[in-house]
């Protein structure tokens, strides 16, 4: 009887490593389906005009909506940037006020009503350097010290990639980038 127990143990966790290692198995071959951090942005790169169109790029003028929907604050938005470094924004609300940012050469700032004249160093300057680079997604590897694909989500309607990436500064930065067009949401 004492033979019976041990084998019907071993029975047992048998089936219980074999469940695991199909359960292993799986999210291996899951993960394995996904493409890569490179692969995705060459596919992003390529859907908006690819390399020659992005260094062609000296310029932009973005305007939109910066909203705090929680706060009820929804205020224009418009941001000048051009290579070199080169960068203003300003967002403007009777409730928060008049928010600025910019930089030139080497130097970061930011002024607010609530937080008044400021430079940007550390984390919160090497986001700003990220972020105000015409070229950064041809130029990721210079910020990021790697990424990874950690699976598909909806975001915003779309089916998505999630794409984090590690900065060589700061937190990691996650993005999501949709399935069928392989734009950035």
């Amino acid at each position: 009887r004492m033979m019976n127990k041990k084998i019907a143990h071993r029975m047992k966790l048998l089936a219980i490593m074999s469940g695991l290692l199909i359960v292993i198995l799986s999210g291996t071959a899951l993960a394995g389906d996904l493409p890569g951090v490179q692969q995705l942005i060459d596919d992003y790169l390529a859907a908006t005009g690819g390399e020659d169109a992005y260094l062609a790029h000296k310029s932009m003028t973005i305007t939109g909506t910066f909203e705090l929907p929680a706060m009820g604050i929804a205020a224009p938005l418009i941001t000048y940037q051009a290579l070199g470094g080169l960068s203003y924004t300003k967002i403007e609300s009777a409730a928060i006020g008049v928010i600025e940012s910019g930089s030139k050469d080497d130097v970061y700032w930011e002024k607010s009503m609530m937080g008044g004249t400021k430079i940007k160093e550390g984390e919160e300057k090497a986001m700003a350097v990220r972020t105000n680079d015409l070229h950064m997604w041809l130029n990721w590897k210079d910020y990021y010290t790697g990424g990874e694909v950690t699976g598909t989500e909806e975001m915003e309607g779309h089916n998505c990639y999630v794409i984090v990436l590690t900065p060589k500064e700061g937190k990691p930065e996650t993005s999501w980038v949709d399935t069928e067009s392989k734009l950035v949401i």
